[in-house]
């Protein structure tokens, strides 16, 4: 898929992988889980790093909030 975030693009892939997922963002790849703790919010676990962030959806625009800051996706 391909992400917009304000005037940057990011081509974006992700697939399962063992118990987590792998996200591959402009040739560089993650391995990672993420899990919902309640309604819009999500913690991110990259091995022993861990971070939550609120995630909305509205029709084709996604509304991420992580370490203080808003984007439009």
């Amino acid at each position: 898929m391909r992400l917009l975030c304000g005037e940057e693009a990011f081509e974006v892939e992700v697939r399962p992988e063992g118990p987590g997922l792998r996200a591959t963002v402009g040739g560089q790849a993650f391995n990672l889980q993420v899990d919902a703790l309640g309604p819009g919010v999500f913690v991110c676990r990259m091995g022993d790093r861990s971070e939550t962030f609120h995630c909305l959806r509205d029709g084709d625009v996604v509304h991420l909030f992580w370490r203080g800051r808003a984007y439009r996706l």
